[in-house]
């Protein structure tokens, strides 16, 4: 049995808590429903609460957590065509609403373009004006 947050990539779904029986899978959900599960002096419970994200193993160990899970939650893809001004303004901006509406305390993104930004790169000093709470990771390609 582990309990914490959980990433399911059926339906790209976090859950609480998932039960293992002899190599299988036999529930996913929520921590309530798990406990059905345990049976006394059996049961290994792991608690991974507050300890991070605990997703399936990849087979060629070659995951991209960042494209898939991380842009869709608390993530954003800048346009090409995107300057320095509507970062700060509106893109920004609307990627730590999202972070902070799920629980993060870092943003991801990606895609903008150097040639657009190339008159005005915005500072750490700017960007904390917008987030200071949050680490910022945007990467260009």
């Amino acid at each position: 049995m582990v309990y914490g947050k959980i990433f399911t990539s059926e339906g790209n779904r976090l859950v609480e808590a998932f039960a293992v029986k002899d190599g299988k899978f036999i529930y996913v959900g929520n921590k309530a429903g798990a406990l059905a599960f345990i049976e006394r002096g059996k049961t290994e419970i792991i608690d991974y609460t507050g300890k991070g994200l605990v997703m399936p193993g990849c087979g060629n160990g070659h995951a991209h957590y960042m494209l898939g899970y991380a842009l869709s939650t608390v993530g954003t893809m800048v346009d090409m065509e995107d300057d320095a001004h509507k970062f700060m303004t509106e893109i920004l901006p609307a990627t730590v609403r999202k972070a902070r509406k799920n629980g993060s305390k870092v943003v991801f993104g990606q895609g903008w373009n150097l040639e657009r930004f190339k008159s005005h790169i915005p500072t750490r000093r700017e960007i904390d004006a917008v987030c200071s709470d949050i680490l910022v990771y945007f990467f260009r390609r």
